[in-house]
């Protein structure tokens, strides 16, 4: 027999604009769920974020060093279960 349970997600992405509120619904579903969170800019090195702060919009080359951190952290994830 089924477990009637659903299984959560491994990993759960919150995506959106800028200024939607996702790091706050995302910290909150975090703490509620028991799960890590990560926030997505705290990965951005320090050339994005000048870029960013200037109001320069990034390249999909500007995010290539960035995604690639973050896809480590889901694949660890995963690996772990």
């Amino acid at each position: 027999m089924k477990s009637k349970t659903p299984k959560l997600p491994s990993v759960l992405i919150f995506m959106g604009v800028a200024g939607s509120g996702k790091t706050t619904v995302a910290a909150l579903f975090a703490r509620k769920a028991g799960a890590v969170f990560y926030e997505g800019d705290d990965f951005h090195p320090p050339g994005n974020i000048a870029k960013m702060r200037a109001g320069i919009p990034l390249t999909d080359a500007d995010r290539a060093e960035w995604l690639k951190q973050l896809s480590e952290i889901v694949v660890r994830a995963l690996a772990q279960n």
